[in-house]
């Protein structure tokens, strides 16, 4: 009789698939039933913005906002790759709903829906790595991580953070796939698709392939097909998706926080590399260190030309991909946003003192599997090494952003498992194993007393009128308001931009809180904290409105001269009320300064 799905012997994996999922979903569910969501922040107002602009004009390669209107229009780096399952959804939504109403329903089923593919994908790895059925204790572990993962898939979180988690675990499944080549492709295809959506998850996905190009050089027998075949996919995948994603022209532009030209011509150069390095090996697998120096000098030379190439070609990416950041923006706006903080933070603040302990039983169970990992490396299963390897990285970017925190509780949830095999290991454990069991502990403890230690840095704190010009969005105010007014450009704290933006009155704004707004971000630094006249009045150049929102207590405003003047409606000169608006919604006109 042949085998199927229901069988019996498939039934343990099924069932353990069927708890991650609703598990998964339960968290996603929770998040978006609690008053203020976890995870829903700006970037998913502007990802709506986006959508909607291609919704409306069916642009797929012109990403330009027409909301922001500073120096020079406003080009999203967001992919559309992101977008494309929304406006797919909408579309098909649109023939039993208005078309408003098909994207609210799309934004709240899509991200959900996700977790289908993400629960698969991550129980095909973990299985691949423990070669059996999980046991219920290892499942529960993996819960407990992933249930903080989880909550990026909450409905309405539409931003890409989410696709990025679900793009991480197709990675990872890829380097656990038995047939080294097919493995190579996969991963390839993986890390293409990630940095066609983002860069954040680049430092794992480097770690992940450098790690099978060392293997290789030094003799593992199934690492140099994998290497190949990566290789190969690199060079070959990378241009396609940029064509398919951005297009021709966009192929040719050089922009350091999306893939174009420079990351295009850094991928096809990496995966020559890894392709064409073993021309140059001999067929052995036993070699001597000479040999296995010489086979990591091929990589590494070419490597290192290849990177003083791209130096030289694209100069500007040298700065980073956030080299538009000038001081002035950075500590008026990227210096105040949580997520830049190390990591270590989290567990001294009490909002994210429990985020900060999972993180330490992270942290504990990645050095415990390393005993796992390498015991299987001394037997050529290298699968496992490769996915510790992107697990130590994840943790690592985690220490110094803590942004990386959702990467990491993915990461730990595959992990997780190795780590309890060792624990529930029927032989005594002597030696090295040993070793390992003590260092989890130590780990664990390190990084709960550096974070609540000095060391961590100093503690994060944000001026109450920053938070006020951030978080305040008028909620409950009339902006139609700014309807009866000459369409105009806009200046106006953070927290109000969506608003005005929603209100369809024909208006742009100076400036949008993403770091390609870099310049007009400093630009409303200067107007809002200046006390200098010239240096505000050279600030609102082409400013034709400035819109606050007056707090409803009393707030210190006094480090924002022109916010606590305009919202108190005691207007320095050159404003002048611009609508008669009794609330705390205030508009004024910029009036130009005569020559």
């Amino acid at each position: 009789m042949k085998s199927n799905v229901f069988s019996s012997g498939n039934r343990p994996r099924l069932w353990a698939m069927a708890a991650l999922l609703a598990v998964s979903l339960a968290a996603a569910l929770g998040d978006r039933l609690r008053t203020v969501s976890s995870v829903i922040d700006v970037d998913d107002t502007l990802r709506r913005v986006q959508i909607e602009d291609l919704l409306a004009d069916n642009h797929w390669y012109d990403r330009t906002l027409p909301i922001v209107t500073a120096q020079a229009p406003y080009e999203s780096p967001w992919s559309r790759l992101v977008d494309a399952p929304y406006v797919l959804i909408t579309r098909l939504l649109e023939m039993f709903l208005p078309a408003e109403r098909a994207l609210d329903v799309a934004c709240l089923i899509w991200p959900p829906m996700m977790l289908v593919p993400l629960v698969w994908l991550l129980h095909g790895a973990v299985t691949a790595l423990l070669k059996r059925t999980l046991r219920p204790v290892e499942l529960i572990c993996m819960l407990i991580f992933l249930m903080l993962a989880a909550v990026e898939f909450a409905p309405g979180r539409i931003d890409h953070h989410n696709v990025q988690l679900v793009v991480l675990a197709a990675f990872i499944r890829g380097l656990t796939i038995r047939d080294p080549r097919i493995s190579g492709i996969a991963a390839a295809a993986a890390a293409i698709v990630s940095l066609s959506v983002g860069l954040e998850t680049v430092p794992m996905m480097v770690v992940g392939l450098a790690g099978i190009a060392v293997l290789g050089a030094v003799g593992e027998p199934t690492a140099r097909p994998r290497m190949v075949a990566a290789g190969a996919g690199l060079a070959l995948f990378a241009p396609g998706a940029a064509l398919v994603l951005t297009g021709p022209a966009e192929i040719l532009q050089v922009h350091c926080d999306a893939i174009s030209a420079p990351w295009i011509a850094a991928v096809m150069g990496a995966g020559l590399i890894l392709a064409a390095a073993p021309l140059c090996w001999g067929r052995e697998t036993s070699i001597s260190v000479a040999q296995k120096a010489f086979r990591l000098a091929t990589l590494g030379v070419p490597g290192a030309a290849l990177l003083a190439g791209l130096a030289v070609a694209f100069p500007v990416c040298t700065g980073g991909p956030l080299h538009m950041i000038d001081p002035v923006t950075k500590a008026f706006w990227l210096d105040n946003v949580p997520q830049e903080v190390s990591g270590l933070t989290l567990v001294r603040e009490p909002a994210t003192r429990a985020l900060g302990a999972v993180l330490a039983l992270a942290i504990g169970a990645a050095v415990l599997a390393g005993a796992a990992v390498l015991s299987r490396l001394r037997v050529h299963e290298d699968d496992a090494f490769l996915t510790w390897m992107v697990v130590l990285a994840g943790l690592a970017m985690t220490l110094l952003f803590a942004r990386y925190v959702r990467f990491a509780f993915l990461l730990a949830a595959i992990i997780a498992p190795l780590a309890i095999s060792i624990l529930t290991a029927p032989r005594a454990i002597r030696g090295p194993t040993r070793l390992w069991k003590s260092a989890a502990p130590a780990s664990l403890a390190a990084f709960l007393m550096i974070g609540f230690s000095p060391f961590a840095g100093p503690r994060f704190e944000v001026a109450q009128s920053y938070l006020h010009f951030r978080y305040e969005d008028c909620a409950g105010e009339d902006f139609g308001a700014l309807a009866s007014l000459a369409p105009g450009v806009i200046m106006a704290p953070f927290g109000i931009h969506y608003p005005i933006a929603a209100a369809g009155s024909g208006h742009t704004l100076s400036t949008i809180s993403f770091h390609r707004s870099a310049p007009g971000i400093r630009r409303l630094a200067l107007a809002f904290t200046s006390a200098d006249p010239a240096v505000r009045r050279a600030a609102l150049e082409g400013v034709d409105y400035v819109v606050v929102c007056a707090p409803e207590s009393l707030a210190p405003l006094d480090d924002m001269p022109l916010l606590r003047d305009l919202a108190s409606g005691r207007p320095p000169p050159g404003f002048i009320p611009a609508a008669e608006n009794p609330s705390r919604l205030k508009i004024y006109h910029v009036i130009p300064e005569r020559s």
